[in-house]
């Protein structure tokens, strides 16, 4: 699978026997892929925790049961991607498209940075936060279906 940027530059090149479920699962962990287009890709199980996904393009993607941890994902469009089971804890999601997600059943969203995001029909039912996550004004969490996470984190 290739990665390319909006302007068509490669950015990464993943073997085409790449499977996150089976494979290294790794591979992209850390890697810089801002302004990405990533449309409709597979995603489900990969490990990105620290990725670099600015601006990148996530539209109808599928990174379910994902790690993100401590990604960068601020300004990204992951409108209607579905990201039940992922953990996004401590992610940027600042500016970011999350309208029609889908981030419910489990979403692990502590210490994600929220401010600015397109939140409009995106499903949160099941999801949980802490005290540690930034949302946006006016957005109610428990109204949404979130599941505030008590537990003090090691």
């Amino acid at each position: 699978m290739e990665i390319r940027n909006r302007q068509g530059d490669l950015l990464f090149l993943i073997p085409e026997n790449w499977d996150p479920i089976f494979a290294d699962t790794d591979l992209l962990a850390g890697a810089d892929l801002r302004g990405s287009r990533l449309i409709g890709k597979e995603l489900g199980n990969a490990d990105l925790t620290g990725t670099r996904l600015a601006g990148a393009d996530l539209y109808w993607a599928f990174p379910s049961a994902t790690v993100l941890v401590r990604a960068d994902l601020s300004g990204a469009c992951l409108r209607g991607a579905d990201m039940e089971d992922a953990d996004l804890s401590y992610a940027d999601l600042s500016n970011a498209d999350l309208s029609r997600c889908n981030l419910d059943r489990s979403t692990r969203m502590g210490g994600v940075i929220l401010k600015g995001t397109n939140l409009t029909g995106a499903d949160f039912t099941g999801a949980l936060y802490d005290k540690t996550t930034v949302f946006p004004e006016d957005f109610n969490p428990a109204e949404r279906g979130m599941i505030e996470d008590l537990r003090e984190k090691a």
